[in-house]
Formats: C-alpha cells, sequence, structure tokens
C-alpha cells in the first residue's frame, strides 16, 4: 500500500527548519529531513533519495549567499568536491544494496554519532593543523573528503558533518569558511549522489515540489544568521534534536524488525 503524503505546510516547515539550521551550522539538512520523512510513512530509501534531491536544489542558491558574504575558501573546496564525489557515487550504490530496515537503523546509529561528536567538538575545542595545499596535502584531504561522500550517497545526507571538521582541522579555517566551503563539496556529491538514487526509482516529486520552496527561504535566513552570529546554545539544541531524532529513527527500525 502507497503511504499518505504528509500535508503539504508539514513539508513546507520541514524543508524550511531543516535548511535554515543546516545553513547556519554547515550542513545539507538530511539529517533532519530524513528522519521526519521515514516517520511521517515514507519508505527509507524515498526518503533519502527525495532529501538528496532537496539539497541539491538549495546548495547553489547557500553556495551564492556564502560566496557573496565573503565566506568560502575555494582553493581548499576543490579537493574536499573530488574526493566527496568519488564517495558519494559508492556510498549512493552500496545503499541501494540495503534494505529499507537495515537502513533505517545504520541512518539512526549515524546520528546517534553525529549528535555525540557534535558536542564533543564544542566541549573539546581540537587543536588546527593547516594542511598546505601540496600535492600531499590535496590528497591528504581528498582522501578524507570520500568519507564525507560516502556518507552523503549511503544516508541522503550532505556531508556536512565530515567536510566541516576537515575544514576547522585540516584547512585551519573559520567555522563559518568551513562551511561555506562544505557547501561547495556537497554540490557534486549531493547530485551525484541524487542520481543513483533516481535511477533506482528511489524519489518522490511529489514530495520535492514542496520541500524545495521551504528550502530555499530556510536557506537565505540561516547564511545570514551563520554570517552575523554563533550561539553555543544552538549547538546545544542540534546535539539533543538530532539525539532524539536518532534514538527514534533506531527504534524504528527496530520495531520493523
Amino acid at each position: 500500500m502507497q503511504p499518505v503524503p504528509p500535508p503539504w505546510w508539514r513539508l513546507l516547515l520541514l524543508g524550511f527548519i531543516a535548511s535554515m539550521i543546516g545553513s547556519m551550522i554547515g550542513i545539507g539538512g538530511g539529517v533532519m529531513i530524513v528522519p521526519f520523512l521515514t516517520r511521517w510513512g515514507i519508505p527509507q530509501k524515498q526518503a533519502q533519495g527525495t532529501s538528496l534531491f532537496v539539497i541539491t536544489s538549495r546548495l547553489p542558491l547557500c553556495i551564492a549567499a556564502y560566496w557573496i558574504l565573503g565566506n568560502i575558501d575555494w582553493s581548499f573546496a576543490l579537493p574536499l568536491s573530488t574526493g566527496g564525489l568519488i564517495g558519494a557515487l559508492i556510498g549512493a550504490r552500496l545503499a541501494q544494496s540495503f534494505d529499507n530496515r537495515r537502513l533505517s537503523k545504520a541512518f539512526g546509529i549515524f546520528l546517534i554519532i553525529t549528535a555525540l561528536l557534535t558536542l564533543v567538538s564544542m566541549w573539546f575545542a581540537l587543536p588546527q593543523h593547516p594542511v598546505a595545499l601540496s600535492v600531499p596535502g590535496f590528497l591528504t584531504i581528498t582522501v578524507l573528503s570520500a568519507l564525507g561522500g560516502l556518507i552523503s550517497g549511503f544516508f541522503g545526507v550532505g556531508g556536512g558533518v565530515v567536510f566541516v571538521p576537515l575544514g576547522n582541522i585540516l584547512g585551519g579555517l573559520p567555522q563559518v569558511i568551513s562551511q561555506g566551503s562544505a557547501f561547495v563539496a556537497g554540490l557534486p556529491t549531493t547530485f551525484a549522489g541524487w542520481i543513483t538514487y533516481f535511477r533506482g526509482r528511489e524519489f518522490d516529486l511529489s514530495l520535492a515540489k514542496w520541500l524545495v520552496p521551504g528550502a530555499l527561504v530556510g536557506t537565505i535566513v540561516g547564511a545570514l544568521a551563520a554570517d552575523i552570529l554563533w550561539n553555543p546554545v544552538l549547538t546545544v539544541i542540534f546535539f539533543l534534536f538530532i539525539l532524539i531524532l536518532g534514538i527514534r529513527q533506531l527504534q524504528n527500525g527496530l520495531v520493523k524488525e
């Protein structure tokens, strides 16, 4: 039986909130979009494919906003994009071989780990060791960013949970510039992942047509907020939100079992 799509206003609001928070902290928004869609009865793979489409649609606007505000390091974003693209193609193909129940449990565990890493990064400042963009530096960033792409393609998210820390620690970049560079890397990554899901018919246009408009508005609001403030309270709220979503997503997968 086909799942009943949620009301249009819920999708519009979800797109707005996920993209606004995502733009502020450097993630695509899939870590919020996917759990809500699955809670509303959308199959896991279809939710991930739709999420990647929404992220791909909003990233050009997000990149433009960060670029106008001077918050992108293009020299760092290039190797980040190269590795992310390779990883995304592999991750999206791997996801097609998993059933929805196992993928749901894996996504729940991923969200819980993401939440814990967010909390750790806030309380324990990690030393920054900038990597010079020599050939070894380029290769180092490319290889590590492939992990972000793998996560993006496999779970239907933007990959920023890996890309942003790479900018902070390896690139020695300020938080907001790491976020802008991560969005540049996320564009080819998410597009490549979405194409794979689309070919597997794991995409719902009836959901995307309401998610995308909300996401575009949320993108502008979040990018402007990221340029003028950084509130640690937001990090705590993000941690709690993602942790709760992860636990519920994991429970979802266990119940389906």
